[in-house]
């Protein structure tokens, strides 16, 4: 397995093969990539998934090595693979049995465990089944825990960093059925821009009115994953990492 780090603006981007103990394809892996508000080093996660391990690797970029790292609190648990989530400096995962929140400190290189919102009358952590495909993501630069269930989406804001009491629910719509419910952009009208079943979905608050976005017209099947990501533009140039096998396109 082969990982890359790409930045779309300067057209380069990085290959790292995964660590020597995952080389085989009996692993689950799920990479992460964030930079240390701290030390400004910029690291990759490589997170066994599937089987609930007591340790992970990290890379440093400009180091050429992966390094072992405790999961410590989140030992035990499995990872799910939809992608790493960043916001407060940290990295975020959704993990089970019990649906809880994984943090990753990237300077510390320390992993926490903290809940997920509470749905109904079926206590502090959800279950697979409570919900139809929960997703993790930032919006308003607070974490944010979407799903559908009994027929409306919903979308929860984390308004105060890792403070459980904090989730407030920030957005409801009706729905007809259960959907996977991707938000991207909350505007200060009320308008929702979102990825709903793979198609990009913009809602009226003010007509109460919803339509698609063209750019993805033909791609909601089965036949295909859609993931939509805000990009921030940056000129920094991956060649800064010196020993890097940069690779330009």
């Amino acid at each position: 397995m082969v990982g890359k780090r790409c930045n779309p603006l300067t057209r380069q981007y990085i290959e790292l093969c995964c660590p020597d103990e995952y080389i085989s394809d009996d692993f689950m892996l799920s990479l992460g990539f964030g930079v240390s508000e701290i030390s400004g080093q910029y690291k990759v996660i490589c997170i066994n998934a599937g089987a609930g391990s007591d340790s992970h690797f990290v890379y440093t970029l400009g180091t050429g090595t992966w390094r072992r790292v405790e999961a410590g609190a989140a030992s035990g648990f499995r990872f799910y693979l939809d992608g790493h989530v960043v916001c407060n400096g940290n990295l975020h995962d959704l993990v089970r049995p019990s649906l809880r929140i994984c943090g990753f400190d990237v300077e510390t290189e320390c992993f926490s465990i903290f809940s997920a919102p509470t749905i109904g009358d079926d206590g502090p952590f959800l279950t697979v089944d409570d919900v139809c495909d929960v997703e993790l993501s930032v919006l308003r630069d607070c974490l944010c825990f979407s799903y559908t269930w009994e027929d409306e989406i919903v979308v929860w804001l984390m308004k105060e960093y890792r403070v459980n009491e904090s989730w407030t629910i920030e957005y409801k719509l009706g729905t007809l059925e259960e959907k996977a419910v991707y938000p991207i952009k909350l505007f200060k009208d009320g308008d929702f821009l979102m990825l709903l079943n793979m198609q990009l979905i913009y809602h009226s608050n003010k007509t109460k009115s919803t339509q698609e976005v063209g750019i993805f017209k033909g791609l909601a099947s089965t036949d295909y994953y859609t993931c939509v990501k805000i990009f921030t533009p940056s000129l920094f140039s991956l060649k800064s990492f010196g020993i890097e096998n940069v690779i330009s396109y």
